[in-house]
């Protein structure tokens, strides 16, 4: 991003770094010679954009008045998860699903930002669909529930990563079908009796219960609206604040330029007037002196000192 991979790049023809951005549509932010002016402009128009403003005349937007963001082609979830889903279980992929599905439902992630899941328009259903051998697959069936939808998906990209011979339509029929059910009701209810039986066998032998553990800290309340507003207005102000006295510094230096200028002008006019009335002085004198000269050597306009008999006296 510093280096100006994105909305930065060179114009042969006019021999110009040109820089652009999409807010809604592609805007044109100017065209620069050197390439970190460019990325400078480019920063400060995603910093405007970040605090809600117009990316190119940096005044505030109402949050119902900005474009949404362009969709981005995502090949699987793992920017949600943190890490790739073959690197989770099966229990752990539906946890993930929940929570994925309540911040959905909250509004605080949006729904295109979940690969493969989707609403269909005719059912009004949710379906997770998955990419396998330039076809695209459905993964379980058509439900209500976006949490489940979110499953089947995460469990194809499991099994498409740890089986990428097999189609992972089967490996998510096989964990959330009939069979896999039955199965789970087995194994919770083993579970019930062993744990029963332990129960029993601790019971005769019960210790001391152990000291509560410490309440968890409060949590700190995320900022409102009205605040994050508020601090990207004041970020606004303080910004136009050092433009406004950079441009006062700016100024005034030009202004000392121009006086140093205009006395440095009076200077060169008032040795200019100097010289001239030296020069005039000059030729006045040489006048007197010629008329003198003249004056000695009679009216024939030859000079005294070219007569001959002016050497001999």
């Amino acid at each position: 991003r510093l280096r100006g991979g994105e909305g930065v790049f060179w114009e042969t023809g006019r021999k110009r770094w040109r820089v652009r951005i999409r807010y809604g549509k592609v805007l044109h932010l100017g065209r620069f010679k050197i390439k970190e002016d460019a990325i400078a402009c480019r920063l400060l128009a995603e910093d405007h954009i970040a605090a809600g403003c117009h990316p190119e005349t940096g005044k505030y937007v109402p949050e119902a008045e900005r474009p949404k963001p362009p969709k981005t082609q995502l090949k699987n979830n793992a920017h949600l998860l943190g890490k790739p889903a073959q690197k989770f279980s099966d229990e752990v992929l539906g946890e993930h699903a929940t929570d994925f599905a309540a911040k959905v439902d909250a509004g605080t992630l949006d729904i295109d930002q979940v690969a493969g899941v989707s609403l269909h328009k005719v059912t009004g259903k949710w379906r997770a669909q998955m990419r396998y051998k330039n076809k695209l697959h459905l993964l379980g069936s058509h439900t209500t529930d976006l949490a489940e939808a979110i499953r089947y998906r995460l469990l194809g990209e499991k099994a498409k990563a740890l089986f990428p011979d097999k189609n992972p339509q089967d490996y998510v029929a096989a964990r959330t079908g009939p069979a896999a059910g039955a199965g789970k009701k087995r194994k919770r209810a083993d579970a019930d009796r062993a744990e029963g039986a332990a129960g029993g066998a601790a019971a005769a032998t019960a210790s001391p219960l152990p000291r509560a553990p410490p309440p968890p800290p409060p949590a700190v309340p995320s900022p409102s609206l009205a605040e994050q507003l508020a601090a990207a207005q004041e970020m606004l102000a303080t910004e136009r604040k050092a433009r406004r006295v950079e441009l006062r510094a700016v100024m005034a230096a030009r202004e000392r330029e121009a006086e140093a200028r205009r006395v440095e002008a009076e200077r060169l006019r008032a040795r200019h007037a100097a010289d001239e009335d030296r020069l005039r002085t000059r030729l006045a004198a040489v006048e007197r002196e010629a008329a003198a000269l003249r004056a000695v050597g009679g009216d024939d306009g030859q000079c005294a000192r070219s007569r001959p008999y002016y050497w001999q006296r």
